[in-house]
């Protein structure tokens, strides 16, 4: 009867393919768990971001209204100041509030040029939410 030699090499070869195998198996799970989480969460976040921006719409303009009214008063009030103190704090305010209008305004007018899944795609394709605290869109 012959005796099967196999030589250290070939049990070598193939314990490091088995190995290998075996890693690049689990890398694959890896990035099939990894990929599906990833799209759970954006389409949470879509959906989330969706629905802020159906808030925003809805509240922008009755921002917009209630902010030109204090404005109004304050010019109102203004007309019938008596020392300059007084005028110069009340033109500060009337100042922030014209502004804060146009924000308004502006922030409105962007909400409703585009639909919220093109900002929200082309914010999610660039991962910026990755590298926030709070998912907010402020300062963006």
């Amino acid at each position: 009867m012959e005796t099967l030699h196999i030589s250290i090499f070939v049990l070598y070869s193939v314990g490091i393919s088995l190995v290998a195998a075996l890693g690049s198996g689990l890398h694959v799970m890896y990035r099939r768990g990894v990929r599906r989480h990833e799209r759970v969460l954006d389409d949470t976040y879509s959906q989330r971001f969706e629905q802020r921006t159906l808030v925003a719409k809805s509240v922008h303009p009755h921002l917009e209204q209630m902010i030109r009214r204090s404005k109004s008063v304050i010019d109102q009030v203004q007309r019938k100041a008596d020392g300059p103190e007084t005028t110069d704090a009340l033109n500060q305010v009337s100042e922030w509030l014209a502004g804060a209008a146009g924000e308004s305004d502006r922030a409105l007018r962007s909400l409703e040029s585009g639909s919220a899944t093109a900002f929200n795609n082309g914010y999610i394709a660039k991962g910026e939410h990755a590298y926030t605290q709070t998912n907010s869109h402020h300062g963006r």
